[in-house]
C-alpha cells in the first residue's frame, strides 16, 4: 500500500533515537557496525587507511 505525502513534518526539533540525543546541526555517521552522532564535523579523511 502506497502511503499518503502530504508533505507534514517538523524542522529544526531534537530527536532521541534508542535513548541518545540529536539535535539540529549534530553531524551522523554511521555503516554496518553502529552510529556516531558527534555535536562537530569529524575528520574522515584517514578512515579505511591501515
Amino acid at each position: 500500500m502506497k502511503t499518503e505525502k502530504r508533505g507534514l513534518g517538523d524542522v529544526g526539533v531534537e530527536l532521541r533515537i534508542e535513548g541518545i540525543s540529536v539535535s539540529p546541526g549534530c553531524y551522523l555517521y554511521a555503516d554496518k557496525n553502529g552510529v556516531v552522532v558527534s555535536e562537530t564535523e569529524l575528520d574522515l579523511s584517514l578512515v579505511g587507511q591501515s
